[in-house]
């Protein structure tokens, strides 16, 4: 049996997401699973690891209009279904709000 080499527990949750590359391109997606220092979203476009890009999500028990903005770089790119890619993101300096809504979603 393999072990799990997470250093954070991940939550399932399927949560709409935004990622904006570097040259401004925008990827539309929804996450798979999300932790306290990375998730995984599918989207539309394969990229390579390394890459950065930037996250934006809106879960909807956030407030109105609230978005978290994070700063990633990619892991690994997995094939999914038909033409989508399971992103494993890992974020660069994670804010303090979205650590406190990993906490709400462990709490559900």
């Amino acid at each position: 049996m393999a072990s799990n080499r997470r250093q954070h527990p991940r939550y399932l949750k399927e949560l709409p997401v935004m990622a904006e590359l570097p040259d401004g391109r925008q990827l539309n997606g929804t996450t798979y699973d999300l932790s306290c220092n990375g998730a995984c979203i599918r989207v539309d476009y394969d990229l390579p690891s390394g890459a950065r890009l930037m996250v934006e999500l809106n879960p909807p028990s956030a407030s109105k209009g609230e978005l978290y903005t994070l700063w990633a770089s990619v892991l690994h790119s997995r094939p999914h279904r038909l033409s989508t890619c399971n992103l494993g993101i890992c974020y660069a300096h994670p804010p303090t709000h979205y650590l406190q809504l990993i906490e709400r979603l462990a709490a559900e």
